[in-house]
């Protein structure tokens, strides 16, 4: 399974019109989300791999890009956001049609494993 990896308004809208999606919040400076990142990366082998697909996409988003496209989106939530979404923590989260459904603040402490358990619980085998 392919990882989108980007920054700006496109790559939000491709995450935020997913039906399912897995979404790393990336900065270059911070060593959790390079834990994060990997292990989505994983993730992501993992569950192309799957008998029956779960129709998720998976994104690296570079939360330091100028447009606060990310910003933006995460304030549009129709639930608090809370602060360390976007704040150098490698912050996995598990969005379904636009909404924020779960989400893993540090990316140091889930495996690539959990992140599938997490994806199988949330989405089962139904494909949209």
């Amino acid at each position: 399974m392919m990882v989108v990896r980007g920054e700006g308004e496109g790559v939000i809208a491709h995450a935020r019109n997913a039906a399912r999606a897995l979404v790393c919040l990336w900065v270059e400076w911070s060593g959790y989300p390079r834990l994060s990142r990997a292990a989505l990366e994983q993730a992501a082998e993992m569950l192309g791999g799957v008998h029956q697909p779960l129709g998720i996409a998976c994104f690296v988003i570079d939360e330091t890009a100028p447009d606060n496209a990310l910003w933006d989106w995460l304030m549009s939530l129709q639930r608090p956001t809370p602060s360390w979404m976007a704040g150098g923590w490698g912050s996995l989260l598990w969005v379904q049609n636009g909404q924020v459904v779960q989400a893993v603040p540090r990316g140091d402490q889930i495996t690539a494993g959990e992140i599938v358990a997490r994806c199988q619980a949330l989405w089962g085998g139904a494909h949209e």
